[in-house]
């Protein structure tokens, strides 16, 4: 699906002039965000989502997009790259997890034992280390699916 598609989809539930309005944006932009983008047309129309993702792709950086499933009540996790996966192994793998899994257990300790209770701060840094779990466990399940750790026989 192309942006503007998604965004289409997405805003005619509600109406393009609703939106509109409750952005406090003109109706023809949103009609132009949920239109393909000719190749002539530089008049600066990207739509939000063609912007994201070439912010995305101009820093490296996932935090607009990680932020984004957030605010949808998500979590965005990368696919792994088939190149990190060239010799795979279960063992190196699972390591990988339970050291994760280890981080969080210490940041939960740790957030408890000065104080018998868990700060924000000290959330935050839970929250830091179970969104990392969560990664490379979602990580593994999605090579497994693939067949990177499959043998070919």
């Amino acid at each position: 699906m192309k942006s503007y598609q998604a965004l289409k989809q997405a805003i005619n539930n509600k109406g393009i002039k609703t939106i509109a309005a409750e952005m406090g944006i003109s109706a023809p932009l949103v009609y132009k965000w949920c239109e393909p983008k000719s190749e002539t047309d530089v008049s600066g129309t990207d739509n939000p989502l063609d912007r994201i993702a070439q912010i995305v792709e101009l820093t490296g950086e996932i935090g607009p997009i990680a932020w984004l499933c957030r605010k949808a009540n998500g979590f965005f996790v990368a696919n792994p790259s088939k190149s990190r996966m060239t010799q795979p192994t279960y063992i190196k793998e699972t390591r990988r997890m339970l050291k994760e899994f280890s981080d969080v257990i210490e940041a939960i300790s740790a957030g408890i034992e000065d104080d018998g209770s868990i700060d924000f701060n000290e959330c935050n840094r839970i929250r830091e280390e179970w969104d990392g779990l969560k990664t490379i466990i979602e990580s593994f399940v999605i090579a497994c699916e693939r067949g990177m750790f499959a043998t070919h026989k």
